[in-house]
């Protein structure tokens, strides 16, 4: 490789060829079974590529069908073992014909594309499932633009659209229980669940565990358990809608949520005493006086008492921003475990987390620090018996993680 990796993919019908995409736009597959020559003293093995798709113009012309600029993701196409996806920098996503070494079917956007993913499976694909191929032929594209788009190689169109996050989608995966759940997660810290069959997300993980059943439906209302145990994906109720998802962003600066100086109320011992609204659930009221605070359960006005005592400093953090969201960065990467079970999910706060699907709820453990200051998609990968996960850090190690029992070891990279 004259240039660094930027994805990687085994495909998970063989489980032996390799897929790489370089920021250099060049494609690669590899046979990892059968080496290309050993070395007869050391032994070591040799594998050089046996597909090899160079820069082209990006326009997937036959005579240079290759991608423009760097490749951001690849996938392999459950359907057809024969086919795998690219995304690239240059807005286009590109289905190839792996015995050709053709570019077949081309989707141009007029944005980055960060991430790609194909439906592993459906209902088979949970616990004691075959794995096979989801019955639709869905390719789901994030882009630099908020919103997941997701498109029909049979057809050569778009199909949906899916909008609600915040900025650039940096990571997808296919839930491992439904064909039809799509896991997303964005640059502005949230990890969305999504019904492609439906309008809007139908769950929005929050680290704090504080609203993931309340302000959105739960996963287990659309989940249920037959008694082989197999998740199986129902149809979600009609989303709700969280009020909080529809204000706008500058409407959370400190100075939108709360008002100084007001002469409406009752002056305090706080200076400029009076009126306030504070989002932050602790304490309510503004220097000494009345305050309009927010509750779980209900908008309530309370006495703030005398003294400073519900007044918010200037500049504090609003609890959306405090416990909202899945991670306190960039989500760079989502995977499922094999099971179907759970969810794990990397960031740039350096965290990685463990999700239950079956509450939507975050799993208390603790994986430690995980150095991750990537600009770009990330991959988590998990062990076929869902017990390990492999993450890069952004110190060039390959962190190891016992998914249930927490915590991790860094591998040499």
């Amino acid at each position: 490789w004259a240039s660094g990796v930027n994805a990687l993919r085994v495909d998970e019908t063989e489980h032996r060829y390799l897929l790489a995409g370089a920021t250099d736009a060049t494609i690669a597959v590899y046979d990892t079974a059968q080496p290309s020559r050993v070395d007869p003293r050391t032994g070591v093995a040799t594998h050089d590529p046996i597909l090899r798709v160079r820069r082209g113009a990006g326009d997937g012309a036959a005579r240079s069908p290759g991608h423009a600029f760097a490749v951001s993701s690849v996938d392999w196409y459950p359907v057809d073992t024969g086919m795998f996806f690219t995304a690239s920098f240059d807005q286009t996503v590109a289905g190839w014909d792996a015995n050709a070494c053709a570019r077949v079917v081309d989707f141009a956007f007029e944005d980055k594309v960060y991430c790609i993913a194909t439906a592993k499976g459906g209902r088979g694909g949970g616990i004691g499932g075959g794995g096979g191929g989801a019955t639709h032929a869905l390719v789901a594209c994030g882009l630099a633009h908020p919103v997941v788009k997701l498109c029909d190689p049979v057809s050569g169109n778009v199909t949906h659209a899916l909008s609600g996050h915040r900025d650039a989608v940096w990571a997808l995966e296919w839930a491992r229980g439904s064909e039809y759940v799509l896991v997303s997660g964005g640059g502005e810290g949230d990890v969305r669940l999504w019904d492609v069959r439906r309008a809007g997300a139908f769950m929005v993980l929050d680290r704090a565990n504080a609203g993931a059943t309340a302000a959105v439906d739960a996963l287990a209302s659309a989940t249920t358990f037959p008694e082989d145990r197999r998740p199986t994906l129902a149809g979600p109720a009609p989303p709700t809608r969280r009020a909080a998802d529809s204000v706008p962003e500058h409407l959370w600066s400190d100075d939108a949520v709360r008002c100084r100086g007001s002469s409406f109320g009752r002056g305090g011992n706080g200076g400029g005493g009076g009126r306030a609204f504070a989002r932050d659930r602790r304490g309510f009221g503004g220097g000494g006086g009345w305050g309009m605070g927010f509750r779980r359960a209900a908008n309530a006005l309370v006495d703030g008492g005398g003294g400073n005592g519900g007044v918010a400093a200037a500049g504090t953090i609003p609890a959306r921003a405090a416990t909202g969201g899945a991670h306190a960065g960039r989500v760079t990467a989502v995977a499922c475990t094999p099971d179907g079970l759970h969810l794990l999910t990397a960031g740039t706060d350096n965290r990685i987390y463990l999700w239950d699907l079956a509450t939507g709820l975050r799993v208390e453990r603790d994986f430690g620090e995980c150095p991750n200051d990537a600009k770009k998609a990330t991959t988590l990968g998990v062990s076929p018996d869902g017990k390990r996960a492999y993450h890069p850090s952004s110190d060039g190690d390959v962190l190891v993680f016992d998914v249930h029992g927490g915590g991790g070891g860094g591998g040499g990279g």
